[in-house]
């Protein structure tokens, strides 16, 4: 049998070293404060004009109380 030449310090000290490392460490994020913007638009919104009714308020109210529809 033959005897292996022993480790010098530095193979030693690099052994040590590997078996002491800690994992990754972990890390905790936390949002404090969340800002949305929209983006800003080039011209306004416009609405679209209401339709007229087909029938007025008063023609509807008449008819509804005599049980007729048109």
């Amino acid at each position: 049998m033959t005897r292996a030449a022993p480790l010098s310090a530095a193979a030693v000290a690099g052994r040590t070293v590997a078996a002491v490392r800690d994992p990754a460490p972990v890390i905790h994020v936390t949002i404090d404060r969340l800002d949305v913007r929209a983006p800003a638009r080039a011209e306004p919104v416009r609405s679209r004009p209401r339709p007229q009714p087909t029938v007025s308020l008063s023609d509807y109210l008449r008819d509804g109380a005599s049980g007729g529809r048109r």
